[in-house]
C-alpha cells in the first residue's frame, strides 16, 4: 500500500483532507483513482490506511477505514552531529540516518568543511534534507521524521548539544528562526 506523508493529519466525519506536494505524487506519479487504498502518516507517529473517495484541483479526500496504533520507535534519543559533506554524500547520509531510527541531526560547519554555504543556500540545503528524510521515511516505515537542524558552525552546535536541545524554544523547527546565522 502506497504511503504518503502530511504535516498534519486533521480528521474530520471520518475523512482525512491531503493537500500539498503529495496530491501531484497520488495523482500524476502513482495515478491513483477513487477506490484506492493508502497509508498516510503525519510524522509525529499517527498514520492511518484508508480509501481515495474524492478529488479537488489541489487536494484528495481519503475516508479513514483503521487509525493504527503506534509503533515503538527506539527508547534511544539519538543524535547525529555531522560536518557538511561534499557533493550528494550528505543528502545519503540523512537518508540512511532515517532509516537507521535517527531523531535528530544537527549538521555544522568545520574548519575542514569543503561546502562552505552562504546562509541562503544553508536554508536551501536544509530544506532539501528534510525532503529525504520524509522520503526515507516513507520507504522504510517510519512514522516518525527526524529533525534536521539548520548548518552551524561546529562551536554553536556543541553549546546546542551541551544544553540538550537542538530546536528553538518558540517550538518551531531549526532554520525557521530569521536571526539565526
Amino acid at each position: 500500500m502506497p504511503r504518503f506523508y502530511v504535516r498534519e493529519s486533521r480528521i474530520e466525519n471520518g475523512i482525512l483532507k491531503v493537500e500539498g506536494e503529495e496530491v501531484r505524487h497520488i495523482r500524476k506519479v502513482l495515478r491513483l483513482r477513487i477506490g484506492d487504498d493508502l497509508s498516510v502518516f503525519d510524522g509525529s507517529g499517527k498514520e492511518v490506511e484508508g480509501t481515495l473517495v474524492e478529488e479537488g484541483s489541489s487536494w484528495v479526500s481519503v475516508k479513514v477505514r483503521n487509525i493504527l496504533p503506534s509503533r515503538r520507535e527506539s527508547g534511544l534519543d539519538v543524535v547525529l552531529a555531522q560536518s557538511l559533506l561534499k557533493g550528494e554524500k550528505m543528502d545519503y547520509l540523512i537518508q540512511k540516518a532515517t532509516e537507521l531510527g535517527v531523531k535528530r541531526v544537527v549538521p555544522f560547519i568545520s574548519s575542514r568543511s569543503i561546502p562552505l554555504l552562504e546562509r541562503k543556500k544553508r536554508i536551501e540545503r536544509q530544506r532539501r534534507w528534510e525532503k529525504i528524510a520524509i522520503g526515507a521515511a516513507k520507504q522504510c516505515g517510519r512514522r516518525i521524521v527526524p529533525e534536521i537542524g539548520p548548518s552551524r558552525t561546529f562551536h554553536k552546535s556543541l553549546k546546542l548539544l551541551r544544553r540538550g536541545c537542538c530546536a528553538s524554544s518558540s517550538g518551531r523547527r531549526e532554520g525557521q528562526d530569521s536571526k539565526r546565522p
